[in-house]
């Protein structure tokens, strides 16, 4: 596994690690209000969607995340 993502409700926190070469796990700081992920490509998550009442639909992030529907 080369990233993993925690997600805990409860507490409202979120955290991304990454395998570094040395084969140890690094937090993926926030910047920018987001999250990015190292392995794959574009993907990002910005935690107050995570938060947000309601909910942002998923079909209305996509925009952000630079993919458009046909």
């Amino acid at each position: 596994m080369r990233e993993y993502w925690v997600v805990d409700p409860a507490s409202r926190a979120q955290e991304a690690y990454a395998l570094s070469p040395e084969g140890i796990y690094t937090r993926i700081e926030e910047t920018d209000g987001r999250i990015a992920s190292l392995v794959v490509p574009g993907f990002f998550v910005k935690p107050e969607w995570l938060w947000k009442s309601p909910r942002p639909s998923v079909l209305d992030l996509l925009p952000e995340l630079g993919i458009k529907l046909a």
